[in-house]
């Protein structure tokens, strides 16, 4: 069952806006603030926000930059990338959900690259981590071709290289032509591309790495990967978590032999049986 209790309006620095939809008894005990894979809409994961919600949180979905109910259109001429989308649209985002939500235990997690951002935006902020209680990844990874297994990691070698020259020669990231997310902004696809390249995430507009920056980052982190998942192959899913040592990781691979095949693939666990990994998470997070 779907529900939608809530939904906030965020204004950032630069006037750019967007909403958050957050589903669940405002009083939850736990707060989650997820963010989606590239180019996909919040409104994606409203029934696993509800499932969330049936857990006992209150389960927020921000949209991107760039997508759903953002004011920016990449095709438009807007350009931005991780930095913007870190400093601006996260500080905006936790600030609205915290305002908003009663409880002070908030976790922060995202769908694959909503996984990935979540993870760097920790570490920038990892001075002070008073305020987070957990990170919530699934199907989130690192895009180092070392993190796929065969030809598929041969492919990955090339990938990062050809899609930096498509955004850098048409202005921005055709993805819904070339059946990869959607049409992303030029310097999002470079700061991707970036990090498979180089190993290591230092996104334009940081002086330094931020992989050192994560390493100093200790709270609990619960992280999914799902078998056949092309997109987010399980070495690759342990590269990402493997950034911050200093986390108590609760790392689980969902297999053919343990769970529904319906859910094991990148997208279809939001909607195909979503108690299976709301259920799960929430297990972990009693367990810790």
């Amino acid at each position: 069952m779907e529900m939608l209790n809530k939904t906030i309006k965020v204004i950032t620095k630069d006037q750019h806006s967007f909403e958050i939809s957050c589903i669940g008894d405002k009083s939850a005990k736990r707060v989650l603030l997820f963010f989606p894979a590239m180019g996909v809409e919040a409104r994606y994961y409203r029934v696993w926000a509800s499932s969330m919600a049936e857990q006992g949180f209150l389960c927020c979905i921000s949209d991107w930059r760039g997508h759903g109910t953002s004011s920016l259109r990449p095709k438009t001429g807007a350009n931005f990338g991780y930095h913007t989308m870190i400093e601006q649209d996260y500080n905006c985002a936790i600030d609205a959900v915290r305002n908003y939500a009663d409880s002070e235990e908030l976790y922060l997690g995202g769908h694959s690259l909503g996984g990935q951002l979540s993870c760097l935006f920790a570490g920038t902020r990892s001075d002070d981590q008073s305020w987070l209680s957990g990170i919530i990844l699934i199907a989130a990874c690192t895009i180092s071709h070392k993190g796929w297994p065969g030809i598929q990691g041969f492919v990955m070698r090339f990938v990062p290289y050809i899609f930096s020259t498509v955004a850098r020669w048409v202005g921005y990231f055709p993805g819904n032509k070339l059946n990869f997310a959607g049409i992303e902004a030029k310097q999002q696809i470079l700061d991707w591309a970036q990090s498979g390249i180089d190993g290591f995430y230092q996104p334009k507009g940081y002086d330094s790495a931020i992989d050192r920056m994560m390493e100093k980052v200790e709270v609990p982190i619960i992280s999914l990967s799902f078998e056949g998942d092309a997109y987010a192959p399980k070495a690759a899913v342990d590269n990402l978590v493997s950034k911050m040592p200093g986390c108590n990781v609760s790392r689980v691979h969902l297999t053919a032999s343990d769970y529904p095949r319906e859910i094991l693939d990148h997208f279809k666990w939001a909607r195909k049986s979503p108690e299976v990994t709301t259920e799960l998470i929430s297990s972990l997070i009693t367990i810790e």
